[in-house]
């Protein structure tokens, strides 16, 4: 029903790419850098790295910072923190996060892939730990298994995406996961 608030909060963006992922496994859903993966592959990273970040106890509604190399690898983070109802924002450099002021930030995570020493210095300016994924993210993403969509929280999460405009200054814009399909 229009106007509904659970509605109008869910994020719909990933139950989308599950189906996808189902219904078209083989098809690619991204590539970098001459990389892809196919959206049964980024399904199976996302799962993968979900439950891996579950013990880790983030709340519904904070922040995680995105500490990654690559960017095959930050969709995978991405997509796995929203599943726990986590919101994100992704950097590349340690001297973008102080004038940013982010608050209710939870954690900088991380893959085991990436050097630690970035996201360690993130994690000591804004005060929080490091969360570094166990695993290689896209080497997970390669062992087939079967896909169930997880259930996504209904928070209001999304991404701050962070632009310069025409000032050349950073700002900090958040894209509701309602509006992410």
């Amino acid at each position: 029903m229009p106007g509904d608030p659970i509605q109008t909060r869910t994020n719909v963006a990933i139950p989308a790419l599950f189906a996808q992922a189902r219904t078209t496994p083989d098809k690619a859903a991204v590539v970098h850098n001459g990389v892809g993966l196919t959206y049964a592959a980024l399904a199976r990273g996302i799962e993968k790295t979900r439950r891996r970040l579950l013990p880790q106890a983030l709340r519904p509604g904070s922040l995680a910072i995105i500490c990654a190399d690559g960017l095959l690898d930050s969709w995978i983070l991405l997509f796995a923190l929203r599943c726990l109802g986590v919101s994100t924002i992704a950097v590349r450099s340690d001297a973008l996060v102080k004038p940013l002021r982010l608050r209710d930030v939870a954690a900088v995570v991380t893959s085991a892939a990436d050097e630690p020493s970035k996201a360690q210095r993130i994690a000591a300016e804004c005060g929080v730990r490091v969360i570094r994924v166990p695993v290689d993210l896209r080497e997970a993403a390669a062992i087939d298994e079967t896909l169930a969509t997880p259930e996504v929280p209904a928070n209001g999460s999304g991404h701050i995406l962070l632009t310069s405009g025409t000032t050349g200054d950073s700002k900090k814009i958040l894209r509701p996961a309602a509006e992410e399909a």
